[in-house]
């Protein structure tokens, strides 16, 4: 698997940024897909490929048009926001220490704008969108099934 959370830049003099919350630096924009080192991105897949016989590409920006054209499938988990966000709060107080009037506050702030201006336009590119809400086992299943049908093209 290849994790895009691992491939945004750290520079917020190279990388789109906002100022943080709380300190007001300058901070990268991981809701800005050129916050991506796409080129890396790329490497790794190849790289990955090499190892294995599948490769998941993981990530809020996994369909954006930025995206290096190496996936043969593509999938949208379609998740409702308040799910996400409820998701996103847990994870980020539990297992970040993040309080959760800041979490809430970024969603807010820019969070629900970085969805409707570059994650939700991406599902045009899909080849199979899963509804986020029914288990993960549906889901496998699902696409399971739409690789063994491209397999028999």
């Amino acid at each position: 698997m290849v994790a895009l959370d691992d491939f945004y830049s750290s520079d917020p003099v190279q990388a789109p940024s906002v100022a943080h919350r709380r300190s007001g630096a300058a901070i990268v924009d991981k809701g800005d897909p050129l916050s991506v080192r796409w080129d890396d991105v790329a490497a790794a897949v190849e790289e990955a490929r090499r190892r294995a016989g599948l490769v998941v590409v993981e990530g809020i920006f996994a369909l954006a048009e930025a995206m290096p054209e190496l996936a043969q499938t593509r999938v949208f988990l379609d998740t409702p926001a308040d799910l996400c966000l409820a998701r996103k709060l847990l994870r980020k107080v539990r297992d970040e220490n993040e309080p959760a009037d800041e979490v809430v506050l970024n969603y807010l702030e820019h969070g629900r704008d970085t969805y409707l201006r570059h994650i939700l336009p991406t599902m045009r590119r899909a080849d199979l969108v899963l509804d986020g809400i029914l288990p993960a086992r549906a889901s496998a299943l699902a696409i399971h099934r739409q690789l063994a049908a491209q397999e028999g093209r």
